[in-house]
């Protein structure tokens, strides 16, 4: 039978791991729409395909919004915060620690600090 404090833990616990685990599925989420949109933008102009849905400004207009959702000063925040509340060693952990840093670029680059360095997003 487990004890009053265990079931405490363990529920606390499971909680942390779901928090973890939506913050991490809705980042994925979010992103992989927001890249696709730069991805069909990028190689539509860079192969010349016809039609209304290519241009450069759409282009544009997706990798704006694709490294505004990676700066996100909460977003990154939250990883920070969720990173304290997980195993060091866990997979949640090796999961979060991917999003920081690009988080912490592009921020760095929205505020005009590091322009001069050659960093991709998406592999562009």
């Amino acid at each position: 039978m487990r004890s009053y404090a265990s079931a405490l833990f363990s529920t606390k616990t499971d909680t942390m791991t779901t928090n973890v685990a939506n913050f991490i599925d809705s980042t994925n989420a979010g992103y992989e729409k927001l890249h696709l949109a730069y991805e069909l933008q990028f190689w539509g102009t860079k192969m010349a395909l016809s039609g209304p849905e290519y241009s450069t400004d759409e282009l544009t207009r997706t990798k704006g919004e694709m490294e505004v959702f990676l700066a996100d000063e909460s977003k990154l925040a939250k990883t920070r915060d969720l990173l304290g509340s997980v195993p060091a060693d866990s997979a949640e952990a090796k999961t979060l620690k991917m999003l920081e840093p690009v988080g912490t670029h592009l921020r760095l680059l929205h505020h005009g600090i590091g322009r001069g360095a050659n960093f991709a997003v998406g592999g562009h």
